[in-house]
């Protein structure tokens, strides 16, 4: 079902698995980046209210997440442990 839940999803684009096994999924319709620990019902939100319509999702060398933000037309890096704003370009 598609809704802003922590358990549903509005327009996923990208899905992303870390070194540990979490899943982390790009929710367009929503904004944010939701974090799934294995086995999980639902997600965590990781990231939201940094972009507007997200639309591709990485990890650099370093581990941060690396996002594509399409509405302010800027790649965004956060440190996912400590999720500070790295930089944007």
């Amino acid at each position: 079902d598609a809704g802003p839940y922590a358990y549903q999803f509005s327009s996923p684009t990208a899905l992303l698995l870390d070194q540990y096994g979490y899943l982390y999924v790009l929710d367009y319709g929503n904004s944010r980046i939701q974090k799934w620990f294995p086995g999980a019902p639902y997600g965590t939100t990781v990231l939201a209210a940094s972009f507007y319509n997200p639309c591709g999702l990485q990890f650099d060398r370093l581990n941060n997440l690396v996002v594509a933000d399409t509405y302010y037309h800027r790649i965004v890096s956060f440190a996912i442990l400590c999720r500070k704003l790295k930089y944007a370009i």
